[in-house]
């Protein structure tokens, strides 16, 4: 009688360890998804701003004069040269062009350009649901 207690007491105590060895893998593995999924929207939002913001910075410092091509833009700049601006949706990237130089810059953008278009002296570039509009206005005889 009281080896069957035992075994009884034994197979209860195995069954109550792997339930709560369970739980304990089953938190562990909740974790680590959430994890995962935070440190992803962390790296699309820092991809998201380093394009917007190069965008600006491109806009702010380079763009004087605009002539825009299908997703491709031919910009001067005060010294006469010609400045490109253009995005690869298949690449993923956005180029910077200079000159006889080549490509000056990449930055890497992800998938996150949606629209990119300039029309009415504005640069709208979409970012989802987001668009960033960029006013550009075009120089007149040197002013």
């Amino acid at each position: 009688m009281k080896n069957g207690f035992i075994l009884i007491e034994t197979v209860f105590e195995l069954l109550i360890i792997s339930i709560m060895t369970l739980a304990v893998l089953a938190t562990f593995a909740r974790t680590v998804f959430i994890l995962k999924k935070v440190m992803n929207d962390i790296v699309d939002l820092n991809i998201k701003e380093n394009s917007i913001m190069e965008t600006i910075r491109i806009t702010k410092n380079e763009i004087k004069n605009l002539y825009y091509y299908n997703e491709y833009m031919i910009i001067s700049n005060n010294n006469g040269e010609k400045t490109g601006l253009k995005y690869n949706k298949y690449s993923k990237k956005l180029y910077r062009y200079k000159n006889n130089y080549g490509t000056v810059g990449i930055t890497y953008i992800g998938d996150n350009i949606t629209k990119f278009n300039y029309e009415k002296n504005f640069l709208s570039i979409g970012f989802g649901k987001d668009i960033l509009k960029i006013a550009i206005q075009e120089e007149k005889n040197g002013q």
